[in-house]
């Protein structure tokens, strides 16, 4: 069975990139169907469920900036059956099908001599053009309002899966994909002669992942009959259900790349400015939320007279305007650094995915684990442990509307400034301190530089793995409080050095793994167990500590592509 359907994107706008320097001309867009898969791409898969992913592509791709229209299904099938008939698939081969079945045909229409005449004229008005299309359109077989497509400049995309792969091991079922994104610009020079040149091809692998044995929040096993999406449900298996992530962290990976062609950047001139605030003409109607990223840029020619974008300096949208009933309304963007900007200069924008990545290194300090908490496999009690953190956090601010507040998720991975014993070294006994718990923190900016502050609460382990695939876990749950000072060395790195406060009351469970199987020993054992770490005077002196001060240094990133989808969720709720 051939899994193939094709969603090419056919774009169409007005005159040249920039009519008018700084204003950002909406770009029509003619949808043919959906995203082209692969012949023989699918690996362990009975079914793509197509439904959720043209939901997101529509969701992530047919975005306010563009307006859709349909173009004839006849260069569809064309498409198709020649694609179909590919015995190697890549961007090289695909261009070539999509040349011989579509492009030509375009620019078949584009280059009859009628319409290269009527377009040298600049037909006087909409009345003079309906007169002519009414007439054209019947003689080379499209209606009048596609003609009126392809008599303008034109893009082209092809969203595709190259590559699509499911397995199920030990309770997990997981799925992979790889996949890209092709477009094409149809050209239109000023004799009326059209051609075409691929502008973007780029490329995007995700994965995804389910518990087939997880329970919800009642204690029943999970059925994976749904998939939700905003106000939208989708009837699936888990077999389906898994792909519905994997599917909206591939969609929102291409549009960040289609967004980050030039042509399809927002811009706008400065309409007004206040000390470090600039006032543009984009808001909510144009997809622009609060803490967008924009570029002061300064448009110039090289030598060849090739236009060029020179950015300036780096805003952040502080105010979206409401444009939607209203077009006059602004957007307001504060300066972070560069070169100031004045009313008439250009705002270009820099699109990501709306979260940052956060890679902490530091020493924690103040720790009790003494040889007897760690079962006998360090030698002194150990105070201390070089620590490595990695969070995610996702942008609430056009959920919230409050800059810079962030929901964040994180890991943390210790190990413990101790030596080891020889029993521990001969069984390969390895004692390290782990973490991951979900949070909120907020960034207060002055110009280039931020005092962050966050606040997380979640679980804490002192952890025994050993060479013989035996875990011991010791955990609890507690919180993390932390601050520090942050520098921004461009759009899309920030240099923290910080403090956090981790606080773990007691330790709640001991878990034991062996051969994949998790047994509860806490339950079996009971409380007077737990306390052989939580009181003194048995395994030690004094009770089992992780809690501790940490001072750590790291970076945090801007994304603009992640494997996997994290927060996704929340994408539909924006609204700010």
């Amino acid at each position: 069975m051939i899994y193939l359907r094709t969603l090419l994107l056919f774009g169409l706008f007005f005159s040249t990139i920039f009519p008018q320097q700084g204003k950002y001309k909406r770009k029509s867009v003619s949808s043919l169907e959906s995203v082209w898969i692969k012949p023989g791409s699918l690996k362990n898969i009975d079914k793509v469920d197509i439904k959720i992913l043209d939901n997101f592509m529509e969701f992530y791709i047919e975005i306010p900036r563009f307006d859709f229209n349909t173009l004839p299904k006849s260069q569809i099938n064309a498409f198709v059956n020649e694609a179909n008939a590919l015995e190697v698939v890549d961007t090289k081969t695909l261009s070539k099908v999509m040349e011989n079945t579509i492009l030509d045909e375009i620019l078949s229409v584009l280059n009859d001599p009628d319409i290269q005449n009527k377009r040298g004229q600049k037909l006087k008005d909409e009345s003079d053009f309906e007169s002519f299309a009414a007439t054209k359109a019947k003689s080379i077989g499209l209606t009048t309002d596609q003609l009126s497509s392809l008599m303008n400049s034109a893009y082209i995309y092809l969203p595709y899966i190259s590559k699509m792969e499911s397995k199920e091991e030990k309770g997990n079922l997981d799925i992979s994909m790889e996949g890209g994104i092709i477009w094409w610009r149809v050209k239109v020079d000023g004799n009326g002669t059209a051609s075409i040149d691929k502008v973007l091809d780029a490329t995007t692998s995700v994965t995804n992942s389910i518990d087939l044995n997880s329970k919800d929040l009642k204690g029943k096993k999970k059925t994976y009959k749904k998939y939700k999406f905003g106000d939208k449900k989708f009837d699936t298996t888990p077999y389906t259900y898994v792909q519905g992530d994997a599917m909206l962290a591939f969609a929102k990976n291409l549009s960040v790349k289609t967004r980050e062609l030039s042509d399809f950047k927002l811009q706008a001139q400065v309409a007004e400015k206040d000390r470090n605030s600039y006032g543009f003409q984009l808001g909510l109607a144009d997809g622009v939320h609060l803490d967008d990223g924009f570029f002061l840029v300064e448009l110039t020619e090289d030598s060849e007279g090739n236009e060029k974008e020179v950015n300036l300096g780096f805003l952040r949208v502080s105010k979206s305007g409401k444009n939607k009933n209203d077009a006059t309304a602004l957007s307001t963007a504060k300066q972070i650094f560069g070169e100031k900007g004045d009313v008439g200069s250009i705002v270009m924008e820099h699109p990501r995915l709306g979260m940052d990545s956060r890679i902490r290194l530091g020493m924690r300090s103040g720790l009790n684990i003494e040889p007897g908490h760690a079962l006998d496999f360090i030698e002194k009690t150990a105070e201390s442990a070089f620590m490595l953190g990695f969070d995610l956090s996702y942008n609430l601010a056009p959920i919230i509307n409050s800059s810079q507040t962030f929901l964040d998720f994180g890991f943390t991975f210790g190990v413990i400034n101790a030596e080891l014993t020889e029993d521990a070294i001969d069984n390969k006994v390895f004692p390290y301190i782990w973490g991951a718990g979900l949070g909120l923190s907020k960034k207060f900016w002055f110009g280039r530089m931020n005092v962050p502050v966050g606040l997380s609460y979640g679980i804490e382990s002192l952890s025994f793995s050993s060479s013989e695939g035996e875990s011991l876990f010791l955990s609890g749950f507690g919180g993390k409080l932390n601050t520090g000072f942050e520098y921004m060395i461009d759009a899309n790195t920030t240099f923290n050095i910080g403090v956090q406060y981790n606080i773990l009351p007691e330790i709640s469970s001991i878990s034991f793994y062996e051969d994949g199987e998790e047994v509860d020993l806490s339950e079996s054992l009971g409380d007077d167990f737990l306390d052989l770490w939580n009181e003194g005077d048995l395994l030690g002196n004094d009770p089992l500590s992780l809690s501790g001060l940490s001072i750590q240094v790291g970076i945090d990133y801007s994304l603009g592509e992640l494997g996997f989808d994290v927060f996704g969720f929340l994408d539909p709720l924006k609204k700010h």
